[in-house]
């Protein structure tokens, strides 16, 4: 495959309200022109922002191997194995504000568009190879008809995305290739089928190493916009996940499904720039044993479904619970439920009709959490220091959605 990504870094003026307005900008002085921060739209690139041009080739190829073996009557063994190499080449264009006087439109009394950054004609080179070997092995025993245990140990991998290459090293060589991530994972399930019930629960342990996390940052004295190092990162998480369906009379059933979990950072450390691109007041923060970010520890769906000749109904409550709200712990989102209902009828062979409402009671809740309300700032910043320090501060959050109806109305020839 063949990518190739263009970013020059523009922003808008507008107001800080609901529904927001854009905004023309100018600067008046006595006795000197207008300058125009914004276009008449209110768009501009004032201070040059980012620039990313870059292209990458991405060759992939895999190979695997798996059989299941009878062993008994009651115990079959599957196992599997898969080899990978994957191949990442390209390159990145160096940049520096553009030259022309006036910028863009040649006019210097525009400054949104004074110091666009452009490429120089220099470009820095990738070509790195991923090679790896992931393996899957699993034992399933019969203990009647009607239930079975299983249990499952399998390694993953996961090549560095092209975002590494992009979004890092900045006007700088890219020397050195990324991390692969590597994946465990161990499960312990039982499945039990009868009458009128099904169910399937699971324990299970997942252990994640080498994450690669860094973080987008902007020194607002010199308008200069970088990622921080790189910090190698592994997590931990265990708990116990089921599903379940029980259908106690024809034509209706109740489902239930959900995870119990705790999530841990094993080793996890985050670079602190310190709002600055100098390095000298750096420092690199360690949050190992803290819980991971947004990782609930109940979550589950709880239904009831209803199906008869032409008419079909169901009802689903979504619970989330409470989740860090960054890796530093320092406060929590809150736990959430939503409802959705949906009704179906066929008017005919060829005519249905399907109403579908999400979010029925519109309720309120936190989705995500990005930081301080201020370019370049980032989740993992907003720790309790800074959060007592800056008491009125506002964040960047993004909700859930709200209310939605749909209605579908389909027709068979």
């Amino acid at each position: 495959s063949k990518t190739s990504l263009f970013t020059q870094g523009s922003f808008g003026y507008t107001t800080y309200e609901p529904n927001p307005r854009m905004l023309r900008v100018s600067v008046e002085n006595p006795n000197e022109s207008i300058l125009a921060l914004s276009d008449e739209n209110g768009v501009s690139n004032y201070g040059g922002l980012f620039y990313v041009n870059a292209e990458a080739e991405v060759s992939q190829f895999g190979t695997f191997i798996n059989d299941l073996w009878k062993v008994t009557e009651q115990i079959n063994l599957d196992l599997g194995f898969r080899f990978e190499t994957i191949k990442h080449k390209g390159s990145k264009d160096r940049f520096a504000p553009s030259a022309i006087s006036g910028g863009v439109d040649n006019n210097v009394n525009t400054a949104y568009d004074n110091s666009v950054l452009v490429s120089t004609g220099e470009q820095d080179n990738f070509n790195f190879n991923y090679n790896y070997l992931s393996f899957s092995a699993g034992l399933n025993y019969m203990i009647n008809d009607n239930t079975a245990v299983f249990t499952r140990f399998s390694k993953g991998n996961k090549a560095p995305e092209l975002n590494y290459y992009f979004n890092n090293f900045s006007n700088v060589p890219i020397n050195g290739e990324g991390q692969v991530q590597k994946i465990f994972q161990a499960e312990l399930g039982l499945k039990s089928s009868f009458k009128n019930l099904s169910i399937s629960t699971t324990l299970f342990s997942s252990a994640l190493n080498d994450i690669n996390v860094t973080n987008f940052e902007f020194d607002p004295d010199n308008n200069n916009i970088f990622y921080t190092p790189n910090q190698l990162n592994s997590s931990r998480t265990i708990g116990l996940e089921w599903e379940s369906i029980y259908a106690p009379f024809q034509n209706f059933s109740f489902l239930f499904n959900g995870v119990v979990q705790d999530a841990a950072a094993k080793k996890w450390t985050v670079y602190d720039a310190s709002g600055t691109v100098d390095t000298s007041d750096d420092s690199i923060q360690d949050f190992s044993g803290n819980t991971l970010a947004f990782n609930p520890s109940l979550m589950f769906n709880l239904g009831t479904e209803f199906q008869k000749d032409k008419i079909s109904a169901f009802v689903k409550w979504q619970y989330m619970g409470k989740r860090e709200g960054n890796i530093a712990n320092a406060f929590q989102l809150a736990a959430y439920s939503t409802f959705n209902l949906g009704l179906g009828y066929e008017f005919t062979e060829n005519l249905s009709a399907n109403l579908l409402v999400t979010n029925l009671f519109n309720s309120e809740g936190l989705a995500n959490f990005f930081g301080a309300n201020s370019f370049g700032a980032n989740a993992n910043g907003a720790t309790q220091s800074f959060i007592n320090q800056n008491p009125d501060e506002s964040f960047v959050v993004v909700p859930i959605l709200p209310r939605g109806t749909l209605l579908k109305v389909s027709y068979m020839f």
